[in-house]
């Protein structure tokens, strides 16, 4: 029940993550290409220097503007990254567990079907123990497969999200750089 609510928060949030991603990577072109046309404005330039300052300082403003608005997505995402790291590392726990438990259920299935072979005229009961028995370990092993489908769902989403974060550290990085290049201006 709790691992099945999970998955499917999981998948709703993927949606939403994606979402935000493409959001963040439009404002990142939009404010690289703000820059490449303030960049290519000043090159041609003919007017007075202190018009040109005062473009540069609302222009610059913006750009400060919008670097925060990034650095704000950067640290949710980062955010939701850790999130995701310590759902992952819980599902990996708890996969350990129903490995365990259905090796343990193993176990009690191969003693139990010995006894049958030696009880077997005369216990009816054992024979449906241990068809309940195959019928645990059938439904674990099934939890343990989405469980496995889980994990790797998770490490895609933990890869994806590294590299979403160092894409948006590169454009945090260029947008200082570019930042400090129009304060000198």
């Amino acid at each position: 029940g709790g691992t099945q609510h999970w998955a499917y928060r999981g998948e709703q949030g993927e949606e939403q993550r994606v979402g935000e991603i493409v959001e963040t990577r439009a404002s990142a072109r939009r404010a690289t290409e703000r820059v490449r046309i303030l960049q290519e404005g000043k090159a041609r330039s003919d007017k007075p220097r202190s018009r040109s300052a005062g473009l540069s300082r609302s222009e610059c403003s913006a750009m400060l503007a919008e670097k925060t608005k990034f650095a704000s997505k950067l640290e949710f995402s980062e955010e939701k990254h850790r999130f995701l790291e310590n759902n992952n590392t819980n599902v990996t726990a708890e996969k350990e567990q129903y490995k365990e438990k259905c090796k343990e259920l193993q176990n009690m299935v191969t003693r139990l079907q010995l006894t049958n072979d030696r009880l077997q005229n005369e216990s009816l009961s054992s024979r449906e123990e241990l068809s309940k028995l195959r019928h645990s370990i059938e439904g674990n092993n099934k939890t343990i497969e989405l469980l496995k489908v889980s994990e790797i769902k998770q490490r895609t989403q933990n890869e994806a999200l590294v590299r979403e974060s160092r894409t948006q550290n590169m454009l945090l990085s260029n947008l200082q750089t570019i930042h400090n290049n129009l304060e000198r201006q």
